[in-house]
């Protein structure tokens, strides 16, 4: 048996358990009363897991002792730890664009900044900065940027962003925003990339409030605060191509995404 020390260990065991039962992650859903959504972000890790949703899997999974023992020693020696330091994770150089230049339909939901594809250099920059990151790491991530937002006018890909009205708003300079809010009013009219923003009226869905990216059928990429995750597994899939779809329902596009980003053009003139 692996040892159990992380949160995506957890999660492992988890998953392998769960198909050891024959279960699919929305029939453990229903069992543990948690959503699917929450069961796939659980065995990938992406969430800090509370021990007593944590008992009920185990319970319905009929965990062995042994095991139950190694994860709850996780919980505890994690309320031990007084500072959670936050870190930033990217790829080994050029690995993102090798990704999305292999894909020929991206979706990508973006909860507080536009899409990096669709940002402007010096709202990137900016934001690059915001991290504290070295120069020299800036520019290299700036230069790979501008390669991987060449893929946007290429004929053999095709693009599905959605982001909330919220990050209409992330400003980190007034004209800066306003550049970038014009950029975001231009792709509106692009062929191949289509653009949705979900209103503020129109709320989220009570499971989704992580970045990610689903890469055509084959893999998605959960972004959270420390670390990005990756899962090239059907459920998980499956699961944030829903997602997706019920979030796409509640956005707006073409003239009406353009009225939205015009009211926050307004807001910081």
């Amino acid at each position: 048996m692996e040892p159990i020390r992380t949160y995506e260990d957890i999660g492992r065991e988890i998953r392998k358990l769960r198909r050891s039962r024959k279960l699919t992650g929305a029939e453990l859903g229903k069992r543990a009363k948690i959503s699917q959504s929450k069961i796939s972000k659980i065995e990938n890790g992406a969430i800090r897991l509370e021990p007593k949703d944590t008992s009920c899997i185990l319970d319905i999974l009929e965990c062995p002792q042994i095991i139950r023992q190694q994860i709850f020693a996780v919980f505890e020696l994690d309320s031990h730890i007084l500072e959670y330091r936050y870190r930033a994770i990217r790829d080994e150089p050029h690995a993102v664009y090798k990704r999305e230049s292999t894909t020929q339909f991206l979706r990508c939901f973006t909860f507080n900044v536009p899409p990096v594809l669709l940002q402007t250099a010096l709202y990137h920059e900016a934001q690059l900065a915001s991290l504290k990151l070295h120069k020299d790491e800036i520019s290299q991530m700036m230069a790979e940027t501008v390669q991987r937002q060449d893929l946007l006018w290429e004929p053999s890909h095709s693009f599905h962003f959605l982001m909330t009205e919220i990050a209409l708003y992330t400003a980190f300079d007034r004209r800066v925003q306003i550049g970038q809010l014009d950029r975001l009013y231009r792709i509106c009219g692009l062929r191949r990339v289509k653009l949705g923003i979900i209103p503020l009226k129109s709320g989220l869905l009570a499971t989704e409030n992580t970045n990610f990216v689903v890469y055509d059928n084959k893999n998605v990429r959960i972004m959270t605060p420390d670390r990005e995750l990756s899962s090239d597994d059907p459920e998980d899939v499956a699961e944030h191509v829903k997602i997706f779809t019920a979030l796409s329902r509640k956005a707006h596009y073409d003239n009406e995404a353009q009225s939205l980003i015009t009211n926050a053009i307004t807001y910081f003139t």
